[in-house]
């Protein structure tokens, strides 16, 4: 226990060198990782409902822009017409892991929240498209839409759901801010440069675990990669990888077993 705080005062007085504030509270800190964790979580439900969904329809092209998933306790997916009517409905149970409860196929007709989110995310699709934001060169098939509100409005993420045999791949992904009526204020880009991470060793054997060294520009442990390293790795059994900030100089660990964040040595 005792290591465990000097650990956290070390993260806490390392954040005075970089903002010139007073030092972060422990209550501060693991609120923030929390609230990573949970983010990590959303982002990884949705694309694990997606992925079945689109199971459910394997002779037919499902259009990530015609999918529509809300709901915190209970989620609910919806696939949509070009009359914005649902053809395909189902709900999960948010826990870990999802639990299946039932599914319709009759045609309905939109709720009034759902017609809401539906057309909050086409509007916010088409902001992106503009080229400034540089994912034009993205193939529909590889990237999943994330949309969820917040307390700042909306947060939308483009998820780059890239696989390959014995590799996990992190990034590119993206991360729009949106006001409560889809308008983007700002906007992030996570991995610029893929990061190809090998599930074995140079032996050929299976790695225990791994560290990512994040820049300046990412202070904490990034809700996305866990999502990635979730998404991309459990059937290769490595449960484990951790990142060093520059900016903190301190080591943040996921532990996908217990589906936590620490802090400390890795």
């Amino acid at each position: 226990m005792h290591r465990k705080y000097c650990l956290l005062a070390l993260l806490t007085l390392s954040f005075l060198n970089v903002i010139g504030q007073r030092p972060m509270s422990k209550k501060f800190i693991d609120s923030k990782l929390d609230s990573i964790k949970n983010e990590a979580d959303i982002i990884y439900n949705h694309v694990m409902i997606l992925r079945l969904t689109k199971q459910k329809f394997e002779s037919t092209t499902i259009d990530n822009k015609n999918v529509v998933i809300t709901g915190v306790d209970t989620i609910k997916v919806s696939v949509l017409n070009d009359e914005n009517a649902k053809i395909y409905e189902a709900n999960y149970l948010n826990q870990n892991p999802l639990l299946f409860l039932n599914e319709k196929t009759s045609t309905t007709k939109l709720n009034d929240g759902e017609r809401l989110f539906f057309l909050l995310k086409q509007k916010i699709i088409n902001q992106i498209k503009q080229p400034e934001y540089g994912i034009n060169d993205f193939s529909q098939n590889n990237i999943q839409y994330v949309l969820f509100p917040c307390k700042e409005g909306l947060k939308f993420y483009i998820f780059s759901d890239y696989r390959i045999n014995d590799t996990i791949v992190f990034g590119r992904n993206f991360l729009f801010y949106c006001d409560v009526l889809g308008t983007i204020k700002s906007h992030k880009e996570f991995h610029l440069k893929q990061l190809k991470i090998p599930v074995n060793n140079h032996l050929g054997n299976q790695r225990d675990g791994f560290i990512i060294k994040y820049t300046n520009e990412n202070p904490f442990i990034l809700a996305s990669d866990i999502a990635t390293f979730r998404l991309k790795n459990r059937p290769k059994k490595l449960y484990k990888f951790g990142v060093f900030s520059d900016r903190n100089k301190v080591h943040m660990n996921y532990d996908a077993i217990e589906n936590k964040i620490s802090i400390g040595n890795f």
